[in-house]
């Protein structure tokens, strides 16, 4: 799980790349997926989909809560 953070609470989430929720977005390691696109025609742009989900039921204050996540882009 990942945390978004407002002063003491932390509120719990997760990214993942399928919108079934299925498939937790990370490196590839530890049961994470991670995503590739190839692009053979050299044409410029693509769009990537990341999906995030918040459990319910967590008991923290309204606020604003933020995380800071690093993406690591090959090409």
């Amino acid at each position: 799980s990942r945390y978004m953070i407002s002063g003491g609470d932390s509120l719990s989430y997760n990214l993942y790349v399928d919108p079934t929720y299925s498939a937790i977005w990370g490196s590839g390691s530890g049961g994470t997926s991670s995503v590739s696109k190839s692009n053979p025609t050299g044409e410029t742009g693509d769009t990537i989909y990341i999906y995030g989900k918040i459990p319910g039921r967590q008991e923290v204050s309204s606020g604003i809560y933020s995380d800071n996540i690093t993406i690591t882009i090959t090409f």
